[in-house]
């Protein structure tokens, strides 16, 4: 009877997944730990870094100020999903050490 307790006692209560609504598909995506929301591979991030580019170009042709910028998708070192970033990627020449 004892272990069975001490059992129980070990088994932690599974993590919570944060979620947040896309503008991809209106589907709720898992956030990361960073806070962005994390898409299951590389082609989901794809489609989503399409569908923005699209909403921006949109927004400004209508005259609309937008602040996203995404450029490209990357394979994020902490959850392991990919996520979207305004940022270019850094070419070898300009990281020096």
């Amino acid at each position: 009877m004892r272990n069975n307790i001490e059992n129980l006692e070990a088994i932690k209560p599974p993590k919570q997944t944060i979620r947040k609504r896309s503008n991809l598909n209106g589907h709720a995506l898992p956030v990361c730990e960073t806070g962005k929301l994390r898409y299951r591979d590389r082609t989901q991030a794809q489609d989503a870094l399409t569908v923005a580019k699209h909403r921006g170009a949109t927004a400004r042709e209508l005259g609309e100020d937008t602040r996203r910028n995404e450029c490209r998708a990357y394979a994020c070192p902490v959850c392991g999903g990919w996520h979207l970033t305004s940022q270019a990627r850094r070419s070898v020449e300009a990281v020096t050490l």
